[in-house]
């Protein structure tokens, strides 16, 4: 999921045409590769390695958010609809971080607690984007 959203980032940054915004995506990407880390190295004191599957939700948001780069010829309404399409990246990234969150937890991982922070930053630019929208 994260590893998508590394790749869709910088796509992003480059079509925003709002100073706030684009630094807003930079400072997300820099946190997610954060996140990369965190989440492969659980991985692999849980499970023993770091293979992932790709989500489909992810995929699909992140196919959207590239096709209103192409649609949106319009760059304010692009950064609107960008902002949009983060969020939506966000919330999904917020009920996952949470549901593993207490899988850990209820299958006795010990490392459970680690998700914590993740989900509590998750929240951050979720909310960092909605304040955009209203500036």
């Amino acid at each position: 999921m994260e590893q998508k959203i590394t790749k869709a980032l910088p796509d992003l940054i480059e079509k925003s045409t709002d100073a706030d915004l684009a630094l807003a995506f930079q400072t997300h990407l820099k946190e997610t590769k954060g996140h990369v880390t965190k989440v492969e190295a659980l991985l692999e004191s849980n499970i023993g390695e770091s293979k992932t599957e790709t989500c489909k939700v992810i995929s699909a948001l992140t196919t959207e958010a590239s096709d209103t780069i192409t649609d949106v010829t319009d760059t304010a309404l692009r950064d609107i609809a960008l902002i949009g399409a983060a969020q939506q990246v966000e919330h999904h990234e917020i009920a996952v971080y949470g549901t593993l969150r207490r899988w850990a937890e209820i299958l006795g991982l010990k490392t459970y607690w680690f998700l914590n922070p993740l989900k509590r930053r998750k929240a951050t630019p979720a909310n960092s984007l909605a304040r955009l929208l209203t500036a």
